[in-house]
């Protein structure tokens, strides 16, 4: 399971899905594939969203590969449900965190995502949420 964590200071788990596989493809082959799922509005945003993380800047013609990573049933939670990160989470994760599943610290505390997800449906990005997500697709 991934997880969706907002930037800091807001320092919340606000949602997941399950990771299915990652692949890499084309910024415009991306847009096409997912549009706002991306995080953006529009793929002159997703552009200037990837400027951001890259070395050098992107070209106007150019069209680079980009790192997908492609999820299952993505949640969200409301944000009466957000769950504070827990102490040993790093404020500044770019690759991510891991935990082990089997951990029963973790796993079995009010704040477990899995237990949260029961009976959840699938749904798009809150927008209260889209600004503050860094879902680099």
């Amino acid at each position: 399971m991934l997880l969706f964590k907002l930037h800091s200071p807001r320092n919340f788990i606000v949602g997941g899905g399950f990771f299915t596989r990652f692949v890499h493809l084309p910024i415009s082959l991306s847009w096409e594939a997912f549009g706002e799922g991306n995080g953006v509005r529009s793929l002159s945003e997703m552009r200037e969203r990837i400027v951001k993380y890259r070395r050098v800047p992107i070209a106007p013609m150019e069209n680079p590969k980009i790192g997908c990573i492609l999820l299952a049933e993505p949640f969200f939670f409301g944000e009466g449900e957000w769950i504070p990160v827990p102490s040993d989470f790093s404020l500044n994760i770019v690759q991510g965190k891991g935990y082990d599943s089997e951990d029963g610290n973790y796993r079995s505390g009010p704040e477990y995502p899995l237990r949260r997800t029961h009976g959840r449906s699938t749904t798009t990005w809150p927008r209260h949420i889209q600004s503050d997500c860094d879902r680099r697709l």
